[in-house]
């Protein structure tokens, strides 16, 4: 191995790590600002109940799917059969974009339910307020699905830093939101904190997915 062969790789685990650093170190900003704006309040255990159900959710249905399914596979395609790849790609994305859009709705239609079952201690007042930021809430596991899926197919064809860095995208929008956003609102806040969250997603997959588009990916509804 030469001198630039070697620079190569360890450029990119030094930025993999300052990348994760960076998260990280958003990742606590943004938890100080939450507590310093919400605290202990009825209204802030609303929304960690309500924040906490679609990604237990999706954690317990998709995750290890698009980790334990979807990359193994897909990297077992033989390099002269990319179109074979790429067709199981655009095939499983297209599969959990149906897959959590369904559990969107089921989830929105009964939020009432899952409220009581998931966080029995809750008030009827916090419980209601919790329910209502569910239904805002869902739909962030569309976007969590498929940007989990576009990970792994960039992990999968060697580009590993730009996975490393949506996380800093997500935190930093939601950090914007404390820091411009929050406090303007009053008392729907709350409201606009729980939008800034499936924007901050929805940021993660715009993020994973317009490099691919531009590098000359091209999405089928197969």
């Amino acid at each position: 191995m030469n001198a630039k062969t070697g620079k190569k790789p360890a450029l990119t685990v030094f930025l993999m790590m300052a990348a994760t650093l960076l998260s990280k170190i958003l990742g606590m900003l943004r938890t100080v600002l939450y507590a310093s704006h919400y605290g202990t309040t009825p209204t802030a255990s609303a929304f960690s109940a309500a924040s906490r159900i679609p990604l237990t959710f999706f954690d317990l249905l998709f995750s290890a799917a698009v980790v334990g399914c979807f990359i193994p596979v897909y990297n077992s395609f033989e390099e002269n059969k990319k179109k074979e790849a790429s067709d199981f790609a655009l095939t499983f994305l297209n599969l959990i974009f149906l897959a959590t859009g369904l559990l969107s709705l089921l989830g929105i239609l009964f939020a009432d339910k899952l409220v009581t079952i998931v966080t029995p201690g809750l008030d009827a007042e916090t419980a209601a307020l919790a329910a209502r930021l569910l239904r805002m809430l869902f739909p962030m596991i569309i976007f969590t699905g498929e940007a989990y899926t576009l990970v792994g197919i960039l992990q999968s064809n060697g580009r590993f830093l730009l996975p490393a860095v949506v996380s800093s995208v997500s935190n930093l929008g939601v950090i914007l939101y404390f820091l411009f956003l929050d406090r303007l609102l009053g008392q729907n806040g709350i409201y606009g904190l729980a939008a800034a969250y499936v924007l901050s997603w929805l940021l993660q997959f715009l993020t994973l997915a317009v490099p691919l588009l531009l590098s000359g990916k091209r999405y089928r509804p197969v």
